[in-house]
């Protein structure tokens, strides 16, 4: 589940690198400059890392609680 997570997250890093290159230089992606488009996929892409961020944490955490008390 971790890798799973982690994965997640650099699929969404990249995800907002494309929208920020998109929104700054939609050239280099072959694409019609569309701020708006780039904006949006830039937001949803961080708030989508940000879930995964937090239910990484909370993974860890429950790990952690677990490896503490010795229950498997």
């Amino acid at each position: 589940m971790t890798a799973l997570l982690n994965l997640g997250r650099m699929v969404m890093l990249l995800w907002v690198a494309f929208a920020l290159v998109f929104l700054f230089r939609p050239s280099l992606v072959n694409l019609q400059p569309n701020p708006t488009s780039a904006i949006i996929q830039a937001v949803a892409a961080f708030c989508l890392g940000h879930l995964i961020e937090r239910a990484l944490g909370a993974l860890r955490r429950r790990e952690a609680e677990t490896a503490q008390t010795g229950h498997i």
